[in-house]
């Protein structure tokens, strides 16, 4: 599910090193400062990147990595996948490639991933700086159709569902 961007807010932190220059929605900023706190319940976290589909993974492996589609083709693909595109996208950052939550696959439509380079929880602790993040945004689109058309967006992440 892509939460919509209308609605958006800082993280709920008492320091202000915790400010971020992308917002994150209301409802889902984290309190910064109990972050380790098990006993704090923290909103759901979300994901910051790039719906995908599982044709976007297949033709990124079969354009750059081999024409012929591993034995184990999920797992082969994505682990290929997000090797590949982080040897080509020079990143350093911390990127992951997440299923996208169940609701969302009962639309013809819906993205199967979620490639993200943040997730809400921890925005504060590695956001890159705007010329390094938009590098990384801009090798995404060029190696892979399915983020040309998109900006990136706040995604749940499944592991919240």
């Amino acid at each position: 599910m892509v939460i919509t961007p209308s609605d958006k807010g800082q993280c709920t932190c008492s320091q202000r090193k915790y400010r971020t220059r992308i917002a994150i929605p209301r409802g889902y900023q984290p309190n910064c400062d109990r972050l380790d706190d098990k006993s704090f319940q923290q909103p759901p976290s979300l994901l910051y990147g790039f719906g995908l589909h599982q044709t976007d993974l297949i033709d990124y492996y079969r354009t750059y990595i081999s024409p012929e589609l591993p034995p184990v083709i999920h797992a082969g693909i994505r682990n290929a996948f997000v090797k590949d595109l982080r040897k080509h996208c020079h990143t350093f950052a911390y990127f992951q490639l997440k299923k996208a939550p169940h609701p969302d696959n009962w639309h013809r439509d819906a993205y199967t991933y979620v490639l993200a380079i943040y997730t809400s929880h921890y925005l504060h602790a590695s956001e890159l700086r705007e010329e390094d993040e938009k590098g990384i945004f801009d090798c995404m689109r060029n190696r892979l159709e399915g983020c040309r058309g998109q900006e990136p967006s706040w995604f749940r992440d499944p592991a919240y569902d």
